[in-house]
């Protein structure tokens, strides 16, 4: 289509759109888009939508990013000496709701999605809604200290670059990197089979950095309420602990 359907307003309600209408539309997603559930706003950008696109994106430059992210693997040692392997089960992995799906993730990585979510919604993807999101799980890298994501994985699946098919609107793809995420999508240089992995996100920022950066209420109150071990962090909470001078609580 040159132009994406916009739904007519009447009396204040959008009417359902025509036949002609669904069968212009230009995928699956947007069918499913297209009625009263979905914006104009929605439709009239792509970069909005969810539907399935292909190749690699270019990366977005360090210069168009908020946070200054640390290299792979100084990242882990930077998580592994905050969170620790022995403490990953009490005190810094919680059960949070995003995007209407629970997911157990670092209580640093559920404030960035909180952030995420409410940045999707001013850009007007009030309705953005996933079929699985997978944060803390053993399996080695990032998701071992709860800050990895991964959306929709049968959708977004590890693959060659030529095969690579992804659904994720870019909008929320820049937004995540522009917070200090590295994509998978640029995994394929660095891994033995040379796939890419769309699915996923880890964040690759300071917690301060983290912290800094929250701007929705809902954010910034997880973080100014919730306590970190006492035995180690004195009864801090995570936004103290992101604005303090961390010398006396820091592993060596």
């Amino acid at each position: 289509m040159d132009e994406f359907f916009v739904p007519k307003i009447e009396n204040g309600q959008s009417l359902p759109p025509s036949e002609e209408q669904l069968l212009a539309a230009e995928s699956v997603q947007e069918r499913a888009c297209i009625g009263e559930n979905c914006s104009a706003d929605l439709m009239k950008d792509p970069a909005l939508r969810r539907i399935e696109r292909t190749g690699i994106p270019k990366e977005l430059a360090d210069s168009q990013r908020d946070v200054k992210m640390m290299k792979y693997e100084k990242a882990l040692k930077y998580y592994d000496r905050l969170v620790g392997h022995e403490e990953k089960s009490f005190g810094w992995i919680i059960t949070t709701e995003v995007f209407g799906i629970k997911v157990n993730v670092n209580i640093v990585m559920a404030c960035l999605l909180k952030e995420l979510e409410a940045r999707c919604k001013a850009m007007g993807m009030t309705d953005l809604k996933f079929k699985s999101l997978s944060g803390y799980t053993v399996k080695g890298g990032f998701h071992d200290y709860g800050m990895a994501i991964d959306f929709d994985a049968n959708d977004n699946w590890p693959a060659k670059p030529k095969q690579t098919k992804y659904n994720l609107p870019m909008a929320m793809v820049n937004e995540l990197q522009k917070m200090g995420f590295k994509w998978g999508m640029y995994f394929n240089t660095g891994r033995h089979d040379g796939t890419t992995d769309p699915m996923h996100f880890e964040y690759r920022g300071t917690v301060d950095d983290a912290i800094a950066q929250l701007k929705s209420p809902e954010a910034r109150k997880i973080a100014a309420e919730y306590v970190l071990p006492k035995w180690r962090f004195g009864g801090q909470t995570l936004h103290q602990y992101a604005t303090k001078d961390k010398k006396s609580t820091s592993r060596g």
